[in-house]
């Protein structure tokens, strides 16, 4: 067995927690300070598919991850305590359509985004009739960037911030999947976990990061001006949408629509085998520390 310089013998090297995440508006309020606030535990930023890629691969032992990716991912369970849900219209998940809703046949989707996908593939045809095509983007579709109007795709998937940078007004129709979610299941959606590999010991790393979200909604207001210099938007509506349609605890409400939108995956078979998760929580000891509650 190694051992550290000046370790006893028979004493096992203690391994850092590795954690990867990514960052964009929607994760703010989740990881702003985690750079500094985590003890014990060595963090890393990515894109979604370098932070799904790390834990697949086992370079990283929890991870900040679209529900999405967290339900297609083998090994992992939910971190509880915090998460990120919208109950409504956050406008972090936008089908922008060049024409009317029942003439969309081809849909090019957020290169981020497939999550996104899943939902307008649920809801689309109970809502409009149709199934069209979904192909994702190689690039982010950011409005400053790509030209909608010379694609060749009748409609766009945008999530995170490429949503909320886009001028909606551009599109005859424009549908936030968050308010369709909720018309749809009369339930919140759940947008980014936290997650961890089975049989990971997070060494009180779990309440480490419900704490650390609880605290950064206390500073939502400054978190809002910084982002709305980053993205040109009003911060005044950056801090709406972060304390009213996001919410950022990890509870039962939110096991359950994650359980719910598992369920429709399923029913919608775009799942390529069975899946179901765990949580975290459901195998610690009652010693455990109990989580802070927002």
């Amino acid at each position: 067995m190694m051992l550290l310089p000046g370790a006893a013998k028979g004493a096992a090297t203690p391994r850092r927690l590795r954690v990867g995440y990514f960052e964009d508006l929607t994760t703010r309020v989740l990881i702003h300070g985690i750079d500094k606030g985590l003890s014990g535990a060595g963090v890393r930023r990515g894109t979604v598919d370098e932070v799904r890629a790390w834990i697949e691969q086992g370079d990283i032992d929890v991870a900040l991850l679209p529900a999405w990716d967290f339900i297609q991912v083998d090994r992992l369970e939910m971190i509880p305590g915090a998460c990120l849900s919208v109950t409504g219209a956050g406008n972090i998940m936008l089908l922008c359509s060049k024409v009317l809703p029942t003439e969309i046949r081809s849909v090019l989707v957020d290169h981020e985004g497939f999550g996104a996908r899943s939902l307008a593939h649920i809801m689309l045809p109970s809502q409009t009739g149709v199934y069209p095509e979904f192909h994702r983007a190689e690039a982010p579709l950011n409005p400053s960037q790509f030209n909608f109007a010379e694609a060749p795709h009748d409609a766009f998937l945008l999530v995170g911030d490429n949503a909320l940078r886009i001028k909606r007004s551009a599109f005859p129709w424009v549908w936030d999947l968050g308010t369709a979610w909720k018309n749809h299941t009369q339930s919140p959606m759940v947008v980014h976990v936290w997650c961890t590999v089975k049989g990971t010991f997070l060494k009180g790393l779990d309440n480490e990061l419900a704490t650390l979200a609880k605290s950064n909604v206390k500073g939502i207001g400054e978190i809002a001006a910084r982002e709305g210099e980053r993205l040109g938007a009003n911060p005044e509506v950056l801090a709406k949408l972060l304390a009213g349609v996001f919410r950022y605890e990890g509870g039962p409400a939110q096991f359950s629509a994650l359980r719910l939108y598992l369920h429709e995956l399923q029913k919608a078979r775009l799942l390529a085998k069975p899946r179901q998760f765990t949580i975290y929580e459901e195998r610690l000891s009652t010693n455990a520390v109990r989580l802070p509650r927002f």
